[in-house]
């Protein structure tokens, strides 16, 4: 009889769970980011509303940065768009993270 395989521990994630959350939500707009070039300009709006949605949800935005403020609502604008662009929809979200703490 083969002997049990060892039972690997992760150590606990100790983050309160908002921060656990926003991570989350960061990782699934990212997934949303990299769909937006394939799909159509209805999709790109439906995709660049929920990010911004969920970028207005995360604690760091929510903070009340003003020029943070602004940049959301300069991607808010752009998913209102007929003809959203959606690669400069996803460079602006992604250096949005980069300058702020959201980014990592």
């Amino acid at each position: 009889m083969a002997s049990p395989t060892p039972q690997v521990r992760t150590p606990a994630d100790t983050r309160p769970p908002q921060a656990r959350r926003a991570d989350g939500a960061l990782a699934a707009i990212d997934e949303m980011l990299d769909r937006l070039e394939t799909v159509t300009h209805a999709g790109q709006r439906h995709l660049m509303s929920k990010i911004v949605a969920v970028l207005l949800a995360h604690p760091a935005i929510a903070a009340g940065d003003p020029l943070v403020a602004a940049r959301v609502e300069d991607l808010r604008r752009e998913a209102r768009k007929s003809a959203p662009d959606g690669g400069a929809f996803a460079r602006a979200t992604r250096a949005l993270f980069s300058a702020t703490s959201i980014g990592g």
